[in-house]
């Protein structure tokens, strides 16, 4: 059975998923933008976290994480029609986060550690929803 490749733990947006290049399980492998015919070792179950692009590539991509907006579904059921209603984390950081981008761009330095905070937050995907 093939490991959990890292690229996928790590939520890389160029992840693929497994392939079978000649259909069986023994030929099985990882595959990403990066290296459609099969990832390396060293990078899918290695400590290579494909932060740059490497000599064996064909082309010019690298580890991105995958960035989605964690969101709230609720649907509600008035009068037989049914109104959908999605809150997201983003709503209001867009606006702080440009004016901490102006602050750090006039030298703030705690704005700066905070908008590269938010920068780097992982965010995931709601996949439920909930009907009230």
């Amino acid at each position: 059975m093939l490991k959990e490749a890292n690229c996928s733990k790590r939520g890389c947006k160029h992840y693929t998923g497994a392939i079978q290049p000649d259909g069986t399980e023994q030929t099985e492998t990882h595959a990403c933008k990066a290296y459609p015919k099969g990832i390396p070792t060293e990078i899918s179950i290695g400590t290579d976290k494909h932060l740059k692009v490497r000599n064996d590539q064909e082309n010019d991509i690298f580890y991105e994480k995958n960035r989605k907006i964690k969101a709230t579904v609720e649907a509600e059921t008035k009068d037989g029609e049914t109104e959908i209603y999605v809150m997201s984390e983003a709503d209001d950081d867009w606006m702080r986060a440009g004016r901490l981008r102006m602050a750090a761009k006039d030298g703030d330095e705690v704005a700066k550690k905070q908008l590269e905070a938010m920068e780097n937050t992982e965010l995931s995907v709601v996949t439920n929803s909930k009907t009230i």
